[in-house]
């Protein structure tokens, strides 16, 4: 782990926007998750796939929101739905505090 040259509690709450390229869609903006996002998140249990649905675009609107201040999740919503999906899924196999994703399509 990179060690901070100065510790800033403030610096360090604000989001760090990186950039994606999603094929078919182009370089996508978001940050990861922080913790208060996986806080919010955690509790709810994918019951079946709407819930799951729902989990999903919660976790994508929640990272594209801090590169996108002005985005909504009715935003998403009218997106064509292959377009909010390819998004979604390559947002949320990005890494994050987590666990790193393991790399997709090698081998």
């Amino acid at each position: 782990m990179d060690e901070l040259c100065a510790f800033d509690p403030i610096k360090l709450a604000e989001p760090v926007i990186q950039t994606i390229h999603v094929e078919g869609v182009g370089d996508v903006k978001y940050a990861p998750l922080n913790m208060k996002d996986y806080l919010d998140l955690k509790d709810k249990q994918p019951e079946d796939d709407k819930v799951a649905l729902d989990m999903g675009l919660e976790m994508t609107y929640r990272m594209l929101a801090k590169a996108y201040p002005g985005l909504t999740k009715d935003h998403l919503l009218a997106w064509p739905p292959d377009t909010l999906t390819k998004v979604s899924k390559a947002l949320l196999a990005t890494d994050d505090f987590r666990v790193p994703k393991p790399e997709s399509g090698s081998g």
